[in-house]
């Protein structure tokens, strides 16, 4: 059966580019055309001792500096590129089988290498890219090397991207007879009433050269109930693939919806001919109808939903677009808690496991492409994002390009075409859109539900001229605030502008938190909100966005380095925007209410209040006295004036007349602690499970101090901290520390834990001066290792060339001309030709200068495996080594210089007629 295993640990990392100083010999120029040669860190013989070991997923941009001359849609972080490596062993068990290496995701070009080849050059930095290796890897005691090269520098959005390796990575092994890399595709198709036909193509291949036979078998499940079955025989040729259709009537489904996220799961079973299961796929998917509607918008399940959604980029606080699974998860979690049914993938396909989640907790998803071209380069990207993504019943939506500017031209109509035909190729089983500004010409006309951007005139025009065309708020509102801002900074109120104004050069750079500051093309939340549910042919909106990211810090410049559009702040801390949306998107759900601000001020101050809440009336009370009774609208809200005294500040939500939900604030004395609180207490010890820990002050109450900036300090007794943050988007503190100043009274730090097979607990600690430590304490379960690809950490010579075998013992030092490519022949140490029974033989390697921070003379040692009558070893052109009847491991030293290129020759006279040579393998090592 298939075998994938985990490949996220034991990566070595080198930031910037690896200058080799490769000498412009003839001979070098000869080998770096050839197979598996590399005069860079792709090389099997680099030495990598001095990189750094990291675990992915890895944003390596995210720990870099902020500086004013770095680019400001990358937060002010310094580009830069990078190399990872990665050197193991494969069982000699799978040798025959197909070897797969599979990247979810490279920010943002990069070329991969396998043994010193080229496997792909990947332009996406949001699709993954799946490589067959098969044929370039060596098995049992011989090392592979996989090297990654990372173009940080390039930029395929405008937005911060991260840098590295920051999804995961998998390595899977496959029958030759196999069922293809997202080759299962579970589309449902309604029938009547709540019957399904379940149509499922499953792409198969043979990768062997010889025909193969076998059985393709499907089961349906409910839970653990089996709800359809059906099996087919299959016959490939050697080297083919085919698709195979198979049909399975569903009846009396429990259908997939935003309230009730229903799934099945269908197991795939590739049996060979004798019976055996030799590959196999399970597919969670669910059972739903969708449709895009004129008068009524978008049709879920038969029924009109309106479309409550946000937008979000995929960075986080503390690690960047290296985002873990569980705090993925938290993010769609904290979105469907505000009211959210919707999600857009802005602007570019996301992590498989933002998916996953959305599947689980009922946010529909507009999954999106990210560059509006038609190279066949980009088609096959796009291929990819709908075979990877097209199980999911979440995702309704295919959002093909983002505000291109030939969008309203022939061009974009025509590019547009050409992607939509792609999709339907594959997939017809969805809303094709794009996002438009501006208007809903050109590519529009083409789309199942037209996508505006933000223009609420400009979709009320667009529907007068097209009354027969669905519409959508494909992007909206665009509200700025920072979390706790009580009035917005002078150069804030300079709208849509990054400028600097003369005057302000102690401006605090912040936005007022009351849903009042936007930038020229946008709303307020309740604006946006309002449009929206007056008008039943409008499909819904997608607020911009769900939580601050990096980069774009409108308006502003430096020193600011994150946006504030977000409901959320990059740790996923709450500012009252997320309130008011939660208001408008719960309108005739469960009762909420929020009083805003805290209410920690000085005696004689008038403060704002805001009442947020779904309810029909509100009442305010301050220290038990009524302020009074209000009645209320959720795209209005209510605020008081009200002159601070120190105390209790209370709400009463009503509906119908009678209190239904009540919220309240309370004055904070002096810090007496630090609070810890997580998001989870149990992890799984999988070595990649995380959390994230929220962190603030409280009183001797208890009561959290809205205002505190100390500075927190954590450790961690055993995992590892991942990244602290504090939604500050001017803060330039490094996330990769575990240290942390709050903001507005909150700090966030993200844990890791261990891999551990028995479980154990572990503790974190925070400190900060003159507080006692505070200390929060994890289980951690246990978990199977499962299967492990061994690494390797030894450095090995691995490419050879050898004389023929002479009766005469040669001269094996003597000088080998640049441009002699053929006096000596290729080898492979332990495969045919490199061993000989009669005569002497001499054996080369060659190795590039080794560069490392280490000054003077280096000592090498090569241990070997020789069979010998007599065995010597020269360097440079100078015999180092030399002994008799060797059959034995054998340890070899010498010294050169400092960043010496090395010649290495190895003269071996057979012994007595039998298989004579250097062994299976030679060892290198430098100190």
């Amino acid at each position: 059966m298939r075998i994938t295993v985990n490949f996220d640990k034991d990566w070595r990392f080198h930031y910037g580019d690896v200058i080799t100083n490769m000498v412009k010999s003839h001979t070098n120029a000869y080998y770096a055309s050839k197979t598996g040669y590399q005069f860079n860190p792709a090389a099997r013989d680099f030495d990598d001792v001095e990189w750094q070991p990291v675990s992915l997923p890895h944003d390596y941009l995210v720990s870099t500096p902020h500086a004013p001359e770095n680019d400001l849609t990358h937060g002010y972080h310094a580009q830069e590129n990078a190399w990872y490596r990665k050197v193991f062993l494969l069982p000699q068990e799978w040798e025959g089988k197909q070897i797969l290496l599979s990247f979810e995701g490279i920010s943002v070009n990069s070329v991969i290498y396998i043994n010193g080849s080229v496997m792909a050059r990947h332009h996406s930095g949001y699709i993954g890219t799946t490589i067959d290796v098969t044929d370039r890897v060596g098995f049992g005691d011989r090392p592979n090397t996989l090297a990654v090269y990372v173009d940080g520098r390039s930029m395929s959005g405008w937005w911060y991207e991260g840098a590295g390796i920051y999804r995961h990575v998998r390595l899977i092994v496959k029958d030759t007879l196999h069922i293809q890399h997202d080759g299962v595709f579970v589309c449902p198709r309604h029938t009547a009433g709540d019957d399904f036909v379940t149509e499922l193509t499953v792409s198969l291949e043979n990768t062997a050269y010889t025909a193969r036979c076998g059985r393709l078998a499907v089961r349906l499940f409910d839970g653990e109930t089996v709800v359809g079955e059906g099996a087919l025989d299959v016959s490939l040729a050697g080297n083919e693939s085919t698709d195979c259709a198979l049909s399975i009537a569903t009846t009396a489904v429990h259908r997939w919806d935003i309230d009730d996220p229903h799934l099945y799961r269908a197991e795939i079973t590739l049996l060979d001919e004798e019976g055996t299961p030799i590959d196999g796929e399970s597919i969670t998917y669910g059972y739903r109808t969708v449709e895009a509607d004129p008068d009524r918008g978008v049709i879920l399940n038969g029924r009109p939903v309106k479309m409550k959604g946000v937008c979000n980029h995929q960075d986080h606080a503390g690690v960047g677009v290296a985002v873990p699974d569980a705090i993925q998860e938290y993010r769609v979690r904290a979105l469907k808690e505000m009211g959210a049914n919707a999600y857009r993938c802005s602007h570019n396909p996301p992590a498989p496991e933002i998916l996953d989640a959305c599947d689980r907790y009922g946010l529909v998803v507009m999954d999106e492409h990210r560059l509006f071209e038609v190279s066949r380069e980009e088609l096959s990207y796009l291929e990819d994002l709908i075979r990877r993504d097209r199980n999911h019943p979440s995702v309704i939506f295919w959002s093909l390009f983002n505000e291109e500017p030939i969008q309203n031209t022939p061009e974009g109509a025509a590019i547009f075409r050409r992607q939509r035909a792609t999709v339907e190729r594959m997939d017809r089983s969805r809303i094709i859109l794009g996002a438009m500004n501006g208007t809903a010409e050109g590519a529009g006309q083409y789309m199942d539900m037209i996508g505006i951007n933000y223009g609420l005139p400009v979709t009320d025009a667009a529907r007068e001229k097209y009354p027969h065309a669905a519409f959508i708020g494909s992007e909206s509102c665009s509200t700025l605030a920072t979390r706790g801002g009580l009035v917005t900074s002078p150069r804030g109120k300079i709208k849509n502008s990054a400028s600097t104004a003369e005057g302000y050069e102690n401006d605090p750079q912040i936005m007022s938190d009351y849903d009042e500051e936007f930038p020229s093309w946008g709303c307020s939340v309740r604006t946006c909100w309002r449009f929206t549910r007056e008008r039943p042919w409008h499909g819904g909106m997608f607020i911009w966005t769900g939580f601050d990211y990096r980069g774009e810090p409108t308006p502003f410049a430096y020193p600011s380095v994150s946006s504030q559009f977000g409901l959320m702040d990059t740790c996923g801390f709450p500012k009252n925007a997320y309130y008011y949306t939660k208001a408008c998107y719960t309108q005739d759900g469960e009762p909420m209410l929020h009083i805003a601000p805290h209410w920690n001020f000085a005696s004689g101050d008038t403060v704002r209040v805001v009442t947020i809440t779904n309810c029909e009336e509100v009442e305010l009370f301050l220290n038990g006295t009524s302020l009074g009774r209000r009645t209320n609208d959720v795209t209005e809200q209510n605020e008081w004036q009200v002159p601070f005294e120190a105390g209790r500040l209370s709400a009463v939500g009503y509906r119908a007349g009678r209190p239904v939900v009540e919220a309240e604030r309370r004055t904070a004395g002096p810090a007496v602690a630090i609070r810890l609180t997580p998001d989870r207490a149990a992890l799984m010890g999988d070595g990649q499970d995380a959390t994230t820990v929220a962190v603030t002050l409280v009183d001797s109450e208890g009561t959290v101090l809205p205002t505190a900036t100390e500075h927190v300090r954590f450790s961690l007794s055993a995992g590892r901290i991942l990244g602290t943050g504090n939604g500050d988007p001017n803060s330039h503190e490094n996330d990769a520390l575990p240290e942390r100043d709050l903001f507005a009274g909150h700090a966030a730090v993200l844990i890791e834990a261990p891999a551990t097979e028995n479980g154990t607990e572990i503790t974190l600690t925070a400190s900060a001066e003159g507080l006692p430590d505070a200390h929060l304490t994890f289980s951690v379960a246990p978990f199977a290792k499962g299967i492990i690809v061994p690494i390797c950490t030894a450095r090995y010579l691995l490419a050879f060339t050898a004389a023929e075998p002479t009766e005469a013992c040669p001269d094996y030092t003597r000088e080998i001309s640049d441009n002699d490519m053929n006096s000596l022949i290729p080898i492979s140490l332990g495969a045919v030709g490199d061993t000989f029974t009669e005569g002497w033989r001499f054996y080369r390697a060659q190795i590039p200068a080794t560069h490392t921070s280490r000054g003077g003379d280096m000592n090498v040692l090569l241990e070997l495996h020789p069979l010998a009558e007599v065995f010597a070893v020269a360097v440079n052109g100078r015999e180092v080594y030399r002994a008799e009847r060797v059959y034995l491991p054998q340890s070899v030293y010498f010294t050169v210089p400092q960043g010496t290129p090395l010649d290495i020759r190895f003269l071996v006279k057979s012994w007595d007629h039998k298989p004579s040579g250097l062994g299976k393998s030679v060892r290198f090592s430098v100190s």
